[in-house]
Protein backbone atom coordinates (compact mmCIF):
# COMPACT_ATOMS: atom_id res chain seq x y z
CA UNK A 1 0.00 0.00 0.00
CA UNK A 2 0.72 3.52 -0.51
CA UNK A 3 0.60 6.02 2.20
CA UNK A 4 0.85 9.81 2.29
CA UNK A 5 3.26 10.91 4.79
CA UNK A 6 1.44 13.17 7.44
CA UNK A 7 2.81 16.42 7.14
CA UNK A 8 1.54 19.93 6.53
CA UNK A 9 3.83 19.94 3.07
CA UNK A 10 1.71 16.67 1.55
CA UNK A 11 -1.83 17.82 2.79
CA UNK A 12 -1.50 20.88 1.23
CA UNK A 13 -0.15 18.51 -1.69
CA UNK A 14 -3.22 16.36 -1.47
CA UNK A 15 -5.47 19.58 -1.44
CA UNK A 16 -4.08 20.76 -4.53
CA UNK A 17 -4.33 17.63 -6.58
CA UNK A 18 -8.17 17.43 -5.34
CA UNK A 19 -8.75 21.05 -6.84
CA UNK A 20 -7.34 20.84 -9.69
CA UNK A 21 -9.14 16.74 -10.23
CA UNK A 22 -12.33 18.62 -9.25
CA UNK A 23 -11.46 21.20 -11.92
CA UNK A 24 -10.62 19.10 -14.55
CA UNK A 25 -13.51 16.85 -14.10
CA UNK A 26 -11.60 13.84 -13.05
CA UNK A 27 -13.00 14.06 -9.60
CA UNK A 28 -17.02 14.67 -9.34
CA UNK A 29 -17.99 17.62 -7.12
CA UNK A 30 -20.61 15.67 -5.30
CA UNK A 31 -17.26 13.37 -4.22
CA UNK A 32 -15.76 15.76 -1.55
CA UNK A 33 -18.28 17.82 1.15
CA UNK A 34 -17.21 20.40 3.09
CA UNK A 35 -18.87 20.04 6.05
CA UNK A 36 -17.74 23.29 7.88
CA UNK A 37 -19.47 25.70 5.82
CA UNK A 38 -22.67 25.79 5.07
CA UNK A 39 -25.43 28.51 4.29
CA UNK A 40 -27.84 29.67 7.11
CA UNK A 41 -31.49 30.49 6.37
CA UNK A 42 -35.04 30.33 6.76
CA UNK A 43 -37.24 27.79 5.15
CA UNK A 44 -39.71 28.58 2.11
CA UNK A 45 -42.18 26.71 0.82
CA UNK A 46 -45.05 27.42 -1.77
CA UNK A 47 -47.90 26.52 -0.34
CA UNK A 48 -49.20 24.49 3.16
CA UNK A 49 -49.64 21.35 0.88
CA UNK A 50 -45.86 21.68 0.68
CA UNK A 51 -44.97 22.39 4.24
CA UNK A 52 -47.21 19.52 4.86
CA UNK A 53 -45.46 16.64 2.14
CA UNK A 54 -42.29 18.05 3.78
CA UNK A 55 -43.48 17.23 7.62
CA UNK A 56 -44.94 13.27 6.08
CA UNK A 57 -41.66 13.19 4.69
CA UNK A 58 -39.81 14.07 7.89
CA UNK A 59 -41.99 11.98 10.09
CA UNK A 60 -40.31 8.84 11.91
CA UNK A 61 -40.99 6.64 14.83
CA UNK A 62 -38.03 6.52 17.68
CA UNK A 63 -36.86 2.99 17.07
CA UNK A 64 -34.80 3.51 20.43
CA UNK A 65 -37.85 4.49 22.27
CA UNK A 66 -38.75 1.18 23.73
CA UNK A 67 -35.13 -0.33 24.22
CA UNK A 68 -33.29 -0.69 27.17
CA UNK A 69 -30.27 1.67 26.36
CA UNK A 70 -29.91 5.01 24.34
CA UNK A 71 -27.06 4.92 22.01
CA UNK A 72 -25.10 7.78 20.29
CA UNK A 73 -22.34 7.78 18.42
CA UNK A 74 -19.30 10.86 18.87
CA UNK A 75 -16.55 11.08 16.73
CA UNK A 76 -13.34 12.91 16.59
CA UNK A 77 -12.94 14.42 13.44
CA UNK A 78 -16.23 15.97 10.68
CA UNK A 79 -13.83 13.71 8.06
CA UNK A 80 -15.59 10.56 9.62
CA UNK A 81 -18.83 11.52 9.00
CA UNK A 82 -19.46 10.36 5.82
CA UNK A 83 -18.33 7.12 7.06
CA UNK A 84 -20.52 6.83 9.90
CA UNK A 85 -23.85 8.32 9.02
CA UNK A 86 -25.89 6.22 6.79
CA UNK A 87 -25.30 3.60 9.64
CA UNK A 88 -26.35 5.77 12.02
CA UNK A 89 -29.04 6.80 9.92
CA UNK A 90 -30.84 3.28 9.29
CA UNK A 91 -30.38 2.62 13.11
CA UNK A 92 -31.93 5.84 13.83
CA UNK A 93 -28.53 6.32 15.98
CA UNK A 94 -28.04 10.00 16.87
CA UNK A 95 -24.16 11.51 15.98
CA UNK A 96 -21.79 14.01 17.00
CA UNK A 97 -18.67 14.78 15.53
CA UNK A 98 -16.70 16.34 18.75
CA UNK A 99 -13.90 18.44 16.32
CA UNK A 100 -11.49 17.68 18.84
CA UNK A 101 -12.55 18.25 22.55
CA UNK A 102 -15.62 19.28 22.47
CA UNK A 103 -16.91 22.74 23.87
CA UNK A 104 -18.28 22.39 27.68
CA UNK A 105 -20.89 23.97 25.97
CA UNK A 106 -22.10 20.65 24.17
CA UNK A 107 -20.68 18.89 26.83
CA UNK A 108 -23.26 20.04 29.47
CA UNK A 109 -26.01 19.72 26.88
CA UNK A 110 -24.78 16.19 26.06
CA UNK A 111 -25.02 15.47 29.86
CA UNK A 112 -28.81 17.07 29.86
CA UNK A 113 -29.91 15.00 27.14
CA UNK A 114 -28.32 11.16 28.34
CA UNK A 115 -29.84 11.97 31.65
CA UNK A 116 -33.63 12.55 30.19
CA UNK A 117 -33.05 9.30 28.44
CA UNK A 118 -32.44 7.70 32.33
CA UNK A 119 -35.94 9.32 33.11
CA UNK A 120 -37.45 7.11 30.30
CA UNK A 121 -35.51 3.58 31.73
CA UNK A 122 -32.57 3.71 29.18
CA UNK A 123 -29.32 3.19 29.81
CA UNK A 124 -27.22 5.91 27.70
CA UNK A 125 -24.72 5.04 25.88
CA UNK A 126 -22.23 7.06 24.06
CA UNK A 127 -19.47 4.99 21.34
CA UNK A 128 -16.44 7.32 20.98
CA UNK A 129 -14.06 7.18 17.91
CA UNK A 130 -11.13 8.92 17.54
CA UNK A 131 -7.65 8.87 16.93
CA UNK A 132 -5.04 6.63 18.30
CA UNK A 133 -2.64 9.51 19.16
CA UNK A 134 -2.43 11.15 22.67
CA UNK A 135 -4.93 13.53 22.11
CA UNK A 136 -7.59 11.23 20.79
CA UNK A 137 -7.02 8.29 23.51
CA UNK A 138 -7.23 11.33 25.83
CA UNK A 139 -10.67 12.61 24.38
CA UNK A 140 -12.21 9.25 25.23
CA UNK A 141 -11.35 10.12 29.15
CA UNK A 142 -12.26 13.85 29.05
CA UNK A 143 -15.94 12.81 27.63
CA UNK A 144 -16.13 10.09 30.53
CA UNK A 145 -15.43 12.68 33.51
CA UNK A 146 -16.98 15.87 31.65
CA UNK A 147 -20.49 14.26 31.10
CA UNK A 148 -20.32 12.22 34.63
CA UNK A 149 -19.74 15.37 36.06
CA UNK A 150 -22.72 17.03 34.24
CA UNK A 151 -25.34 14.50 34.13
CA UNK A 152 -24.82 14.04 37.79
CA UNK A 153 -24.07 10.19 37.91
CA UNK A 154 -21.83 7.94 35.29
CA UNK A 155 -22.45 7.92 31.71
CA UNK A 156 -21.19 4.99 29.50
CA UNK A 157 -18.40 5.86 27.45
CA UNK A 158 -16.48 3.07 25.51
CA UNK A 159 -13.84 3.93 22.91
CA UNK A 160 -14.52 1.97 20.03
CA UNK A 161 -11.46 3.47 17.71
CA UNK A 162 -8.98 3.63 17.26
CA UNK A 163 -7.69 1.26 19.38
CA UNK A 164 -3.65 -0.40 19.43
CA UNK A 165 -4.83 -3.51 18.41
CA UNK A 166 -6.69 -1.91 15.44
CA UNK A 167 -3.51 0.00 14.51
CA UNK A 168 -1.19 -3.09 14.83
CA UNK A 169 -3.81 -5.46 12.74
CA UNK A 170 -4.24 -3.12 9.99
CA UNK A 171 -0.91 -1.68 9.75
CA UNK A 172 -1.85 2.38 10.23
Amino acid sequence: RLYLENTTRAYKRLGQLLVDARLAGVVDWNAIIDRTRALEGNPHWESPTEVLDEAFDAYQIDKWANQDYRVEVWIEKDALVGVIEQTCQDLDIDYFSCRGYPSISEVWKAARRLRRYTIHGQTPVVLHFSDHDPSGIDMTRDLDERLALFAGFPIEVHRMALLRRQVDHFGL
